[in-house]
């Protein structure tokens, strides 16, 4: 699907070129057709993300896949679940001493330690969600499903980061540039508050659709 940006904290007699007609910035005389292959594109990845975990799911964990040395697998190495979890704990508790998850020192802004550099402090919070899944994992010796249940869940969750990696970026706080005086102001911002409703209803039918089809497939 094709993204559509917008700068941000434009303010000034500017406004209307950086609130413009998406369909104008993407180079797209008809918005229907831009909001059609949008669609499409939405329908295509929603589509592969939860046929992917479900058949995934089909083949690790049912008698008609590899169930049986995959449990295994899991069950000889249970002992190293605790390991992880120790390293699930140290983590997180550096990164609340850190005041990474709420930081005070940082005005509006949430999981970071510094404002000029995160990616320190959120590959420590990834590496602590990975050892946290992989903990759960290794808890199939006394739970056998919870390897099921966790594969499957892996699909909302992918749908949710497709969401927030193909959404279209909008000023941060639209409503501010509503006290702007100018009708094509007015205008350009309502087209663009109007476009992302559009939008985001697209995907969500996309989604709902997708998941649709991967219960009657699978």
């Amino acid at each position: 699907a094709m993204s559509v940006r917008w700068s941000n904290g434009v303010t000034g007699s500017s406004i209307c070129s950086d609130l413009a007609d998406p369909c104008e910035a993407a180079g797209v005389e008809s918005r229907r057709r831009f909001l059609s292959w949008r669609l499409l594109g939405y329908s295509i990845g929603c589509l592969f993300v939860t046929l992917g975990f479900s058949v995934m799911s089909i083949g690790l964990w049912s008698d008609m896949g590899c169930q049986a040395e995959c449990l295994r697998l899991l069950q000889q190495n249970s002992h190293y679940s605790w390991h992880l979890a120790l390293v699930v704990v140290a983590v997180l508790l550096v990164l609340y001493v850190l005041d990474f998850f709420m930081p005070t020192h940082l005005s509006g802004r949430c999981f970071a330690l510094a404002d000029s550099n995160a990616i320190l402090g959120r590959g420590l919070f990834a590496v602590a969600v990975l050892a946290s899944v992989s903990w759960l994992y290794l808890r199939a010796r006394a739970y056998p499903t919870l390897p099921l249940v966790l594969t499957a869940l892996f699909g909302p969750v992918s749908v949710v980061l497709l969401r927030r990696v193909t959404m279209p970026v909008v000023p941060n706080h639209p409503q501010s540039f509503a006290s702007v005086k100018g009708l094509q102001d007015r205008i350009a911002l309502i087209k663009l508050l109007t476009w992302e409703d559009k939008d985001e209803k697209n995907f969500y039918m996309a989604a709902t659709g997708a998941f649709a089809v991967s219960g009657l497939a699978c």
